[in-house]
């Protein structure tokens, strides 16, 4: 780590006020005035490396297509493919998938205490679109597949099926 970015993370460690409650009570943590950096490799980080550190937590999922069967294991990945795919399909089909990747996005607002909870919830969502849309017949269904070119496709929500599809069309 250079030691200008060293640097200004001790002096903002040292004005940060850290404390936790725990069963009602306040603990203040304590700051050390130095924080230890190891010298045994002070070289700068290769901007390839930086890159792949920096863009790890981003990345789209990939979703398992083995030939022509697709596997959607959660809202994340069916939202990764179609968001690549989303012009080829009509207006009405855009405005139904689009509640998915928003419901997506209302996961990660809020407080952290209770994302687990909205990521449940839109899994359930995620689960009960595409079994509705299953019931209702429509051609959504089947211009996934189409536009995929897939035989094949299983459905999956890890918040509640585990690894066992809900839906397979």
């Amino acid at each position: 780590m250079s030691d200008i970015i060293q640097e200004r993370l001790n002096n903002a460690a040292r004005e940060w006020d850290f404390a936790t409650v725990v069963d009602g009570k306040v603990i203040k943590m304590e700051i050390p005035k130095e924080i230890p950096v190891d010298k045994k490799d002070d070289k700068p980080i290769p901007t390839s490396e930086l890159i792949s550190l920096l863009t790890k937590e981003t990345s789209q999922p990939t979703v398992n297509i083995d030939g022509t069967e697709a596997s959607f294991n959660g809202l994340r990945e069916f939202n990764s493919w179609y968001l690549t795919n989303r012009e080829t399909f009509s207006e009405e089909q855009r405005a139904a998938l689009n509640t998915l990747v928003g419901i997506e996005d209302l996961v990660a607002k809020g407080c952290k205490c209770n994302e687990s909870e909205r990521n449940t919830q839109a899994h359930q969502y995620y689960e009960d679109f595409f079994l509705i849309n299953r019931e209702r017949g429509n051609d959504l269904l089947e211009t996934i597949k189409k536009i995929g070119k897939f035989s094949k496709i299983n459905f999956s929500n890890p918040f509640s099926s585990g690894s066992q599809p809900f839906l397979t069309i």
